[in-house]
């Protein structure tokens, strides 16, 4: 409705359109649906006159007029007759069997269901048969059903699986609302609703196979044009045709599929403890094996471990456990599209913890390990394809590759991610790399595709726009020969829209080879590096205000499905976060694209942390080295654990077969082949290797310490990099703190260019109490899991069901774009400074008003000047008379959308403020005490270490070493010298609460009395020695700094 109400014209009470008149009465027939529904404003005026205007035009235009809603003939129409060569033979030989019947008069066009004309008699069908269940009239029903049997008959007659309709681009819209509505209004046991529920996703898969944007929509204004010259002809004419240069949303290959029904669900599972178990390939499936939905093993099956650094197994590497090493069995059985007979057929895994065998028909196929990691297997030899294959998959919770995935979250195994048979054409796409560079000016760039082709042929390489509406450049390029060499395609974008955070615009990429494959990819014009110290996108300062996001869904492990992802996602841009490191792993590719669209700066880590070995040597170091500072421990710590890894030649072959699947099988991935992306690694504490430098937990004074020294002219050379915090602001109980402070040093000092909160969510795990069956969420050791860190996996900003905790909220306030600074409302003027690192605030609204006593007074909409990224400006808005305002009123700015976006709606909030204009009165003033002879008070240095305090009724001593009271005397009466002693020591402020989460983490010292928990901590008056200064301070952190 938005891009309607732009199209609108409010004179002549018409949607514009621009190619084939200047109105166009269809649309604006369907606008007129919506703006009864919406129903605002003068929307119920305007689809009134539009209908006015939409039934006297049916009867005045010409037949031929585009105001009669079937277009003229469309300029860029393809003219091509049934016969010509540029349809491959294979077309003819595939026509439609509806329209061939009714070619040849077994069907004749009548107001019934027919070939040529599907839809409407369908709908009609519909609604017959809603009527007759509601009034319970059978020859109504009757009659729907003998249309849903027709429908069934004419869909599957000679396995063609279509339906018959003239053009499918322009009718298949309208018969997906047809077979929709029969799905969920019609009687739960008709013929008709059976029938739609078999169809309507058949027809979803024709569709995705074939659809192109280059029609905007299903229901398209080619219609009149293709039925009269196609009468005889199938169909899929027109679906090949248009396919040539087809972008199919979401699909990575135009043949792939998730066979129906889906290979990641309804297999057949179980667990046992011994890999040495029957293998999956020779389960029985009888009582061994049951129903489920892959996921991580915790519905029934094995147990979820938690440790944040130590291995849950012996440390013995390469070897893990024999006889305590769970496998998980899974099957199920499925069939190849009969139109795949030619193709190779890949089988692939997005992620399986954390190794697997797979067999197809009994044969083995293979074995992978890398739990986060993609796998592919060429399975064409081993498949049936003219009848049902089984596939069996043996998964081991542990492998060598366990070393490399000790990261900080539960270990879950199983088969947690898509599964996705994939076809590929005999001459085909294998491989492609898109990028885009922009010129020194950042105005111009080049979008890059180097193309690895398997075959000969004719390459074609489409840019669209946004919204995929316009053809932006385009180049092909011939292959008369194999070669495994990559082909470059160049094309040279003019003033380009830039991709950022802030405006996550994406051009749409299509590959073609022959017409018979297409590769689509979305493509943000941006350029990175690192310039003068600084890191950079197209030009300017980018502040990461990040979170770090594991995968996790709390009753389904790894397995977190995209509902749940797309989730997270809004809730974290709708939070003003900016950026999310995928701690510690590659993600689902999924979130991937998501960033793309919504608009996130995302780190991508390998898998490959092995910190498990530093709690190893720490536990060996001897007790001289456990008190030395930090940093020094640490490096023995380091040394140690690296005894473990690369320099272990029994280990060798498992580390270097994780680096070889990230650049040689996963090369795609982003830090493997593209020189723009920097390269970020907390462990190079010194940026010797990484593009930037990094620190976990720092306090505020070792980054003002940074940058002082990156400022310095002398400095500034070896520091050539900027600084990060990949953990920061923990989480965890009442956490996190000190946000407001840290993001003020960064805003003040470039090189400091944000972080990631640790971290997103909690780990919780769902569980239900018996018998009363409440929810509640579990962790570290509830399952008896040893070793364990308890609930050092519950330190996330949302809560296990991810609803938002408090410390999100502050968060967001934290970062919000938009500081206020000062306000004058008496001038009615405020002083703001533009957070933004690329946009203006002309997007966003400004609503002022007062709050006083809880009653809200507006001022208006404030007038918004354009202020630049980094910069101040006033806002200006109605005056209010300052001698009004009560006491306690405060002044509040709230910033929302002016638009809808991606992410949130128009209206949403991105900053608020208050400022207080008129302080409370007190109402308890201070009273002047004046000494006087009956009152004056004295105090003397009796020694050097005590201060006597005398008065006219007592004396007080105290210790000057510490500042506290050693004695208190008081006289019996005003008449006499003789005191009594009160006091012999000081009164102490005594509290007690349970120690929090974080007073664990600190490592408070507690004790426990019958029920209760004392909390105890030792405090000196002088400063200890440096050394164990510094390890005081790091020990609060240690935990993490270890990560």
């Amino acid at each position: 409705m938005a891009a309607q109400d732009l199209r609108y014209d409010s004179y002549y009470n018409f949607i514009w359109y621009s190619d084939n008149g200047p109105w166009s009465v269809r649309f604006t027939a369907w606008y007129t649906v919506g703006l009864l529904k919406r129903n605002q404003g003068d929307d119920v005026v305007h689809a009134k006159a539009a209908l006015r205007n939409i039934l006297v035009c049916q009867y005045t235009e010409q037949f031929d007029s585009a105001w009669y809603g079937t277009f003229k003939l469309s300029p860029d129409e393809p003219d091509l007759t049934p016969d010509s060569d540029l349809y491959p033979p294979h077309i003819y030989t595939t026509y439609d069997p509806n329209l061939s019947m009714r070619r040849n008069g077994t069907y004749s066009e009548d107001d019934n269901l027919t070939l040529g004309y599907f839809n409407p008699a369908y709908m009609r069908a519909v609604m017959v048969s809603w009527i007759g269940h509601r009034l319970n009239n059978s020859t109504f029903t009757d009659f729907a059903d003998l249309q849903g049997q027709l429908l069934l008959d004419l869909f599957t007659w000679n396995d063609s699986n279509t339906l018959g309709e003239y053009d499918a681009l322009t009718y298949y819209g309208m018969d997906i609302w047809a077979l929709s509505a029969a799905i969920k209004y019609t009687p739960t046991n008709s013929t008709i609703k059976s029938t739609a529920e078999y169809v309507l996703p058949a027809l979803w898969t024709d569709i995705a196979a074939h659809y192109n944007p280059h029609l905007k929509n299903l229901v398209g204004p080619y219609d009149r044009a293709y039925t009269r010259d196609m009468t005889t002809h199938s169909a899929i004419l027109t679906l090949w045709l248009w396919a040539r240069a087809q972008i199919a949303l979401g699909a990575a290959v135009v043949a792939r599929s998730r066979l129906p029904p889906s290979l990641l669900d309804a297999w057949l599972a179980r667990t046992a403890f011994l890999p040495a178990a029957p293998a999956a390939a020779h389960c029985t499936i009888k009582d061994d094996l049951s129903t489920r939905t892959a996921s991580s093993w915790m519905e029934g099956y094995g147990k979820p471990h938690y440790t944040n650094l130590p291995y849950p197994f012996p440390v013995d590497p390469p070897n893990v456990p024999l006889d305590d090493n769970p496998t998980g069995s899974y099957r199920r059985t499925f069939t190849v599209p009969k139109e795949w007979g030619y193709s190779q057929i890949r089988l692939r895994f997005e992620g399986v913890d954390s190794a697997f065998h797979v067999w197809i028909n009994g044969e083995e196929v293979g074995y992978s390990q890398g739990a986060r990691n993609p796998s592919e297997f060429d399975v064409t030899p081993f498949l049936d394809f003219a009848g049902s294959n089984t596939l069996a998959v043996s998964v081991y919770q542990w492998s060598d590759g366990s070393y490399l995935e000790d990261q900080d979250q539960w270990w879950l195994s199983g088969i947690f991610r898509d599964v996705n048979l994939l076809a590929f054409p005999k001459s085909h796409i294998q491989d492609f790399f898109a990028q885009t560079l922009l010129d020194d000016s950042y105005n111009d760039a080049t979008v890059r595709v180097d193309v690895t082709v398997h075959g000969t042929g004719t390459l074609h390489l489409s840019l669209y726009n946004g919204d995929k509406s316009t053809l932006v450049l385009a180049s092909s390029t011939a292959i008369p020969s194999p070669s495994t060499s990559p082909i470059r395609l160049d094309l040279a974008l003019a003033s380009p829209r830039k991709w950022t955070a802030e405006d996550p615009y994406l051009y749409h990429l299509a590959l073609t080879l022959n017409g018979q494959q297409t590769v689509p990819h979305r493509i943000g014009v941006r350029s990175a590096m690192i310039a003068n110290g600084i890191f950079t996108v197209n030009g300017a300062r980018v502040l990461f205000r990040g979170v770090n996001r594991h995968e996790h869904h709390a009753s389904r492990g790894r397995a977190v499905g995209i509902d749940l992802l797309r989730h997270d996602l809004l809730l974290i841009k709708t939070h003003n976060v900016n950026a999310i490191r995928t701690s510690h792993q590659p993600n689902d590719p999924a979130l991937y694209d998501l960033a793309d669209e919504l608009g996130f700066w995302v780190t991508d880590e390998a898998d490959v942390e092995t910190h498990g070995y530093a709690s190893v040597e720490e536990e060996a170091l001897p007790a001289n080295a456990r008190e030395l500072p930090y940093e020094e421990r640490k490096e023995l710590e380091y040394e140690g654990a690296g005894r473990w890894t690369s320099d272990d030649p029994r280990w060798e072959q498992a580390y270097v077969d994780r680096v070889r699947q990230l650049v040689t099988r996963d090369r795609n991935h982003a830090c493997a082949n593209d020189p723009t992306r920097a390269v970020h690694y907390e462990g190079d504490g010194r940026a010797e290797t990484a593009d930037l430098f990094s620190l976990m937990y720092p306090e505020l004074r070792a980054l003002r310490e940074f940058a002082a020294a990156w400022e310095d002219a002398a400095e500034k050379k070896r520091k050539k990099k900027p600084l990060v915090l990949c953990e920061f602001a923990h989480a965890m109980g009442n956490g996190p703190g000190g946000l407001r402070e840290y993001m003020e040093l960064f805003y003040e000092h470039p090189c400091l260019q944000g972080g990631w909160v640790w971290e997103w969510a909690d780990h919780g795990l769902e569980a239900t109490t018996s018998p009363d069956g409440h929810k509640y969420y579990v962790y570290g050791g509830d399952f008896g899991d040893q070793p364990n860190d308890g609930t050092f996996v519950m330190d996330g900003l949302v809560r296990s069901d991810h609803s938002v905790g408090p410390g999100l909220v502050e968060y967001k306030k934290a970062i919000e774009p938009v500081q206020l600074v000062a306000a004058d409302v008496g001038a009615g003027s405020a002083t703001v400074i533009n957070r933004y690192d690329f946009s203006s605030l002309e997007h966003l609204a400004c609503s002022v008003s007062v709050v006083q006593d809880g009653s809200v007074t507006s001022l208006g909409t404030a007038h918004v000047p354009d202020i630049s990224p980094g910069q101040t400006g006033a806002v200006t808005f109605p005056t209010l008379d300052p001698g009004r305002l009560r006491e306690g009123s405060h002044l509040q700015l709230d910033w929302t959308l002016k638009h809808p976006t991606a992410w949130a709606a128009a209206g949403h909030q991105v900053a608020t403020h208050q400022l207080l204009l008129a302080p409370y009165t007190d109402n308890n003033p201070a009273v002047n005490l004046s000494p006087d002879a009956a009152t004056a008070i004295s105090a003397t240095r009796t020694s050097p270490a005590v201060l006597t305090i005398t008065g006219p009724t007592s004396t007080w001593h105290s210790d000057l070493a510490t500042g506290l009271l050693s004695s208190w005397k008081k006289k019996k009466s005003s008449s006499t010298t003789t005191e009594n002693l009160l006091r012999t020591s000081s009164p102490r402020l005594t509290f007690h609460r349970a120690p929090t989460n974080n007073d664990h983490g600190s490592g408070a010292a507690t004790r426990k009395n019958n029920t209760t928990v004392a909390v105890t901590t030792a405090h000196r008056p002088a400063p200890p020695r440096p050394a164990r200064s510094r390890v005081l301070r790091r020990r609060a952190h240690e935990r993490r700094w270890r990560r």
